[in-house]
């Protein structure tokens, strides 16, 4: 499996299959506004009650994009979500709070509200990406990651339980639910076709 870096590790990641829509990228500071906007989009930060908070500011999403590069492969992988066919961002997603030894980490992400991106299939095929690209020993090494919803969040509870066959389970105390993904159940769908490989291209720590 992959070793803790000592230092930071900007990557793109791109699916193998041929009809894949999306590749995934470290966020640069080109990003901010485009992130900014989606953070204030009432469609997508309904779930995420700092978003809609006055503390989350154009300036305060500039140090969290510093924040991601800074930590990228140490202790979160955070990406922003590219369109091929426009090359627009269409979101940000990635791992929160690895832990190498535990070989775990959290995984979250946010899409545009834009119709022709919601509901379009764009989350598993995402999913899809970072669950190889989690894994794989080549890459990330891990052996479970965990998701956090709200129970109100039903698009997002479908896609994990439904579409995903996650197991789900409710957390009193924080109130929302969990969804576990192991590596036996990576495994399974990759040995039946249902997932592609993952390409990984390291930037130059300097590259913008």
């Amino acid at each position: 499996m992959s070793s803790p870096s000592l230092s930071p590790k900007l990557v793109t990641l791109t699916s193998t299959s041929p009809t894949s829509r999306v590749y995934l990228r470290s966020p640069t500071p080109s990003d901010a506004e485009n992130l900014f906007a989606r953070a204030k989009d009432p469609k997508c930060n309904t779930y995420v009650p700092f978003l809609q908070s006055d503390a989350c500011t154009l300036e305060s999403t500039h140090r969290s994009i510093a924040r991601w590069r800074t930590n990228s492969y140490i202790s979160s992988l955070v990406v922003v979500i590219v369109n091929k066919a426009t090359n627009a961002v269409i979101g940000d997603t990635g791992f929160q709070g690895i832990d190498f030894e535990k070989k775990t980490g959290e995984l979250g992400i946010m899409i545009d509200s834009d119709p022709a991106i919601r509901g379009n299939g764009y989350a598993i095929e995402i999913l899809d990406i970072l669950f190889s690209y989690g894994f794989h020993e080549k890459y990330l090494g891990l052996e479970k990651v965990v998701f956090f919803t709200s129970g109100d969040n039903v698009p997002m509870r479908e896609v994990l339980k439904r579409k995903l066959g996650l197991e789900e389970r409710y957390r009193e105390e924080e109130q929302d639910w969990e969804y576990v993904a192991d590596k036996a159940w990576w495994t399974m769908r990759r040995e039946g076709g249902v997932v592609a490989g993952v390409v990984e291209e390291i930037w130059n720590e300097h590259d913008t």
